[in-house]
Order: C-alpha cells, then sequence, then structure tokens
C-alpha cells in the first residue's frame, strides 16, 4: 500500500469540523491505494497466509542470502528467474531520486546491454507475461504533471532490461515527490531527473535479481539467476571492466 504525498502524509490530519471547506481540504491531502500483481505461478495468492512461519519456511538460508524475494516479492519470477523486490537510486540535479521494483515479468533479460538471457539460454522457453509494480520516489518540488512525466521515463528503465511489455502485462509506475514546499522544478530542468529514473529503475531491477535465491513455492521451483555465469557473461563481454 502507497501513501500519497502530501503535508499530512503518515500522519493524521488536523480535524476540522465535517462538511466546512477546511474539512474537506485537509482530507483530499489522504489517500491509499492497493498494489496488486498475479504472482500464482510460484505463490498461493488466494491463500491470505500471513506470518513468520511463511517467511521461515520459503527463506531456508535467511532474509540476508534472499533480501529480494520477501513479503510480495515472494511468489515473483522476472524473465524466467526468480525476481522480487529491488531498489537503486540516483542524485540528479542537486536531488535525490529512489526506484522501488517488484519484479514479475518476462521478456530476454539484458544487462548493461548485454543479452545475458539469451546467452544463458534460459530465456527461450520461459513465460512472457506478469506485471511489474515500480515506484519512484524524490524530493525534488514537482508538479504533478512532471511527476506524470517522470513516471512514464520509468518505463524507459524496463526497456533497458529486456521487457516486451507483453499482452496481458499489467506495468505500471507511481511517482511521488517528498518535497512540501520550494519553487517547483521547471520542464527545461527535468531531464537529469529524467535519466536519474531511467537509471535507478534499470539498475533496481538487476537488484531484485542479484539479491533473490532459488525459492519452491505452490508445487513449482523457480531458480535464481546463476551469478557467477552471469558475471562471467558480463566480463567476456566488457561489461565489468577491471572487476
Amino acid at each position: 500500500r502507497a501513501r500519497r504525498a502530501g503535508p499530512y502524509a503518515g500522519q493524521r490530519p488536523p480535524l476540522a469540523p465535517r462538511g466546512s471547506a477546511q474539512s474537506e481540504t485537509r482530507l483530499s491531502q489522504l489517500s491509499t491505494m492497493a498494489l496488486c500483481l498475479a504472482d500464482e505461478n510460484a505463490s498461493d495468492e488466494q491463500g491470505g497466509a500471513v506470518g513468520r512461519g511463511r517467511d521461515e519456511v520459503a527463506h531456508p538460508h535467511g532474509l540476508g542470502a534472499g533480501a529480494s524475494a520477501v513479503g510480495a516479492g515472494t511468489g515473483t519470477v522476472c524473465f524466467g528467474f526468480k525476481g522480487g523486490i529491488g531498489t537503486s537510486s540516483r542524485r540528479a540535479g542537486g536531488y535525490t531520486l529512489g526506484a522501488l521494483v517488484q519484479t514479475n515479468y518476462g521478456g530476454q533479460l539484458r544487462i548493461a546491454g548485454v543479452p545475458v538471457g539469451e546467452l544463458l539460454k534460459r530465456n527461450a522457453d520461459a513465460p512472457a507475461g506478469g506485471s511489474v509494480i515500480v515506484i519512484v520516489a524524490t524530493d525534488a518540488p514537482l508538479e504533478h504533471r512532471n511527476l506524470h512525466r517522470l513516471g512514464a521515463r520509468a518505463m524507459a528503465g524496463l526497456a533497458r532490461t529486456g521487457s516486451a511489455f507483453s499482452n496481458g502485462s499489467g506495468d505500471y509506475v507511481i511517482a511521488f515527490s517528498t518535497a512540501r514546499q520550494g519553487r517547483p522544478v521547471s520542464n527545461d530542468a527535468m531531464s537529469p531527473l529524467f535519466l536519474a529514473a531511467i537509471e535507478a529503475t534499470e539498475e533496481a531491477v538487476y537488484n531484485s535479481l542479484f539479491r533473490a535465491v532459488t525459492m519452491t513455492g505452490n508445487g513449482r521451483t523457480v531458480e535464481a539467476l546463476p551469478l557467477d555465469r552471469t558475471l562471467d557473461i558480463l566480463r567476456r563481454h566488457g561489461a565489468l571492466v577491471g572487476r
């Protein structure tokens, strides 16, 4: 659940008489939304299980070993490998921008432009369906129009990873600003933030894949991205020069 940024985000707004103009204005600053995607391939999404027991069974190596495959990221599959929750951030134009993704989609995995999925010979039979949720947050003071434009750029980050936005895919982005005052960033100054949104989204996807572990759920085992082979491929293609 994501809470819209506003003057009373994260706290209860001051009370005012119901029906008054003051009440309507203040209450309009708060809203909630439910974010969901279908991960029935690797989890019992209708089971409604809650509690530590589920996590302990699903993550025998502890959260440190599979930090992306927790909570909403438990049943997700990305490019045929175990997906999950990933994060990344950038500094741009004097501001900070962060991206959080829940990766549950298909395509042909590319990392830093290298066709890793094709070289791993894994994506040919991988399902192309599923969805990804992206949340972009920044402390830059942005008006709603530029927040919409910023969110649209996150999709370019997904495209860099090899997503084809397949039929039935419910990919979407939520962008918000934590700024509560200050002159809004002008259109002409938005380009650095656009690039930051693209790069942070792309890197957050890789973060979700690199921190996932092989998991079994709902009668299906989903393997994690083979890190040693992946890094070897990236080195051979010059994407990890000097590492």
